[in-house]
């Protein structure tokens, strides 16, 4: 049923695309969450664990910086030694994260937030951890002088993206009574199909900050919840300045946080058929990765296939490997 739902909507926008007429084309996010093809029977709940035996690939990136802090060579390839390299680090890393969290009264907020969202704070807990193991080197004072010098690209990109609430389909997703996360679905959806290049443009570059590397793009789809649940300010569309202070704002990112992650696994839950909430590897790699609507689709689509369940990448395989210490700190 879901496949079959979702050729008719790439037909709709085939057709619509032939005739040079947005309108032509359906968009399937203008009336909110599209797809929810489980009901409770279908749901099957993902036990906790690592399915893999040694810590998947890492991205260049965090091999770099593992070289470069931590003298930690890691292979190309997960293998024993890999993982026995990173085990190590972690069992050093992760108590110290945990303490400086202790110390800061975060471990306490995330509890309350945790509570607030009616979702594990484990689960909350988790990402920041594993962003602060592998990316601890970017400290505050780091992270505000490079924010300062994104000040005023910031700024302009804000402008740019203001710019797309002109059209006559982006006003449309803009004033539909639907959550601001499917709204944002909706103007992606309508400008990657339509004038992609200039979304693209409007959302390089910005980068990923705070205690748990939040990207202030998706600050202003989660705002909502986050204003309701919390009374956090409500931000603007668009408002990069704005949404960047807010993820360099440990206990406001704990906000969006849970956020993100109820949005994330009640998708993954309606799309894929799948209960993640009890894998904090698996909540993790959703966090790490995004784009949850589109990798539940295919989760679904590779379980019906090859009846194989998700799994974690290095991110949340870290998390899984660490569950014992992360969820004693927020017992």
């Amino acid at each position: 049923m879901i496949f079959s739902h979702f050729n008719r909507t790439v037909i709709a926008l085939s057709i619509g695309c032939l005739l040079g007429s947005p309108a032509l084309a359906q968009n399937p996010f203008l009336g909110g969450a599209p797809y929810r093809a489980c009901s409770d029977r279908d749901v099957q709940r993902l036990p906790p664990g690592n399915q893999n035996a040694n810590i998947p690939s890492l991205p260049r990136n965090s091999k770099l910086r593992l070289l470069a802090f931590e003298q930690i060579s890691v292979p190309n390839e997960p293998d024993a030694n890999a993982t026995k390299e990173i085990l190590a680090f972690g069992a050093r890393r992760v108590p110290e994260i945990l303490r400086e969290l202790q110390h800061l009264g975060l471990i306490s907020e995330i509890k309350q937030v945790g509570r607030a969202y009616n979702i594990d704070p484990a689960l909350v807990l988790a990402p920041i951890v594993v962003e602060m193991s592998f990316n601890g080197f970017l400290d505050r004072a780091l992270q505000d002088k490079l924010s300062s010098v994104k000040g005023a690209q910031l700024a302009a990109k804000s402008t740019q993206l203001q710019e797309l609430t002109k059209d006559p389909e982006v006003r449309a997703c803009m004033s539909a009574s639907i959550s601001n996360y499917w709204k944002w679905k909706c103007v992606d959806y309508f400008m990657s199909a339509y004038d992609g290049a200039y979304l693209r443009s409007s959302l390089s570059g910005i980068g990923t900050y705070g205690i748990a590397q939040f990207n202030p793009v998706l600050v202003w789809s989660l705002n909502d919840v986050v204003a309701k649940t919390s009374g956090y300010k409500k931000i603007q569309f668009g408002d990069f300045a704005s949404s960047l202070q807010t993820v360099l704002d440990p206990k406001a990112t704990i906000h969006y946080i849970a956020a993100y992650l109820q949005t994330a696994m009640q998708i993954y839950r309606d799309v894929s058929c799948f209960d993640v909430s009890g894998n904090l590897g698996v909540t993790a790699t959703l966090y790490n990765l995004g784009n949850e609507y589109q990798r539940a689709f295919y989760a679904a689509e590779r379980f019906r296939q090859e009846r194989t369940t998700p799994q974690e990448n290095y991110f949340g395989w870290y998390a899984n490997a660490f569950e014992k210490e992360i969820r004693a700190a927020v017992r």
